[in-house]
């Protein structure tokens, strides 16, 4: 017996990711086309809610900057997307919704 629930879940996961890996492809694509030289400002090791000097955290593989006052997590471009790929399913749905994903 087929179970459709499941088969149809698998599906949406497998669209899921799918989809978030066309949005960085995009992102990369659209970034090697105009070239961005980055310039960072004089304060990056700064959080921009208060001024805190950030401490770098492992999220997985993916370095991201974390407040140690207020908690801010600042991640670089793409970083989401690659946390998002490299989290388990049970895990996903914070970061679905924080970036528009339902």
């Amino acid at each position: 017996m087929v179970d459709h629930k499941k088969s149809e879940e698998e599906w949406f996961a497998k669209f899921e990711i799918q989809m978030i890996r066309d949005a960085k492809r995009r992102r990369e694509e659209e970034l090697r086309s105009i070239k961005i030289e980055p310039e960072l400002p004089l304060n990056f090791e700064l959080c921009p809610r208060d001024g805190t000097k950030m401490e770098k955290k492992h999220i997985g593989e993916i370095e991201v900057e974390i407040c140690p006052k207020c908690e801010g997590i600042w991640l670089d471009r793409g970083e989401l997307e690659d946390i998002l790929l490299a989290q388990e399913e049970d895990k996903k749905g914070f970061f679905r919704k924080l970036v528009g994903f339902k």
